[in-house]
């Protein structure tokens, strides 16, 4: 589900990745809502919950916000590994309060030198969750394993 309301074309780009993987897709605009659509899939084994992706303060604090509609929630921070070092630290930064559980990194394959993120991932002090590295959905998506970590840091996999 989605409560991206801000950026356009976001339902759309949630729905079809929906499509792609045989599951239902929810559009959420408030608490109520979010709480309507998780109640809608409430047999279901994971309920993935995609935010705005914006980070200035307000946006934080609306989307702190609506989540207080699910308070059993695991936060995921999704990182791309193709931003800048000094652009990572800066979101981590903003986030670090936020409750983030766990790291995903993607475009790996676009990142000239992906083992920088680890560095900004220990800043946060949680665990990579997991790392995509393609377009294929849900092909390109992988465990964060410790093997496949210390490959990224020794360079190797490329």
């Amino acid at each position: 589900m989605t409560v991206d309301t801000h950026r356009i074309g976001a339902r759309e780009h949630i729905s079809r990745y929906g499509e792609i993987m045989g599951v239902p897709t929810h559009l959420a605009h408030d608490q109520a809502g979010l709480r309507e659509a998780i109640a809608a899939e409430k047999d279901a084994q994971l309920v993935l919950i995609d935010t705005a992706g914006r980070s200035d303060p307000a946006a934080l604090q609306a989307q702190a916000h609506l989540l207080k509609a699910a308070p059993e929630a695991e936060q995921h921070l999704v990182l791309s590994a193709a931003t800048g070092g000094r652009e990572l630290r800066a979101v981590v930064r903003r986030f670090k309060s936020r409750g983030v559980a766990r790291i995903i990194f993607t475009k790996l394959d676009e990142a000239d030198g992906p083992a920088g993120v680890l560095s900004v991932a220990s800043e946060l002090t949680c665990p990579v969750s997991c790392v995509t590295d393609g377009q294929k959905v849900p092909d390109d998506v992988h465990p964060a394993t410790s093997s496949l970590l210390i490959d990224l840091v020794m360079g190797k996999g490329d």
